[in-house]
């Protein structure tokens, strides 16, 4: 019993388990199909939402308010933090470029 319950803890563990990536933003550019894009010191160029429609499940006015975190972190020089699932990335610096990027659970101001 005690095997199981043990079990039990370590896999409810690991389905909370995340990444924060923590930089700066040197880039933030959205393209005309509404793509949007950051490149941050952590991983370079990586997709984050589309600003026109869903995203692998983030909606536009989520991606809007990521947009403007973004556009302020960059025009701030602060830091951002973004979190993704350990399930997704297996270290910031691994985060695939682009449009391979998987979606980010946060971004958020670190100032």
């Amino acid at each position: 019993m005690k095997k199981v319950i043990m079990l039990l803890g370590l896999l409810s563990q690991s389905a909370y388990s995340y990444h924060f990536c923590t930089g700066i933003i040197e880039d933030v550019w959205v393209e005309a199909d509404g793509d949007t894009y950051i490149n941050g010191s952590w991983a370079g160029h990586t997709q984050i939402c589309k600003v026109g429609g869903d995203w692998k499940g983030v909606n536009a006015e989520v991606c809007k308010a990521w947009l403007s975190i973004a556009q302020v972190a960059h025009s701030t020089g602060g830091n951002v933090i973004v979190r993704y699932s350990d399930d997704a990335i297996s270290s910031c610096s691994e985060i695939p470029a682009y449009s391979a990027a998987p979606i980010p659970n946060y971004l958020m101001l670190d100032n």
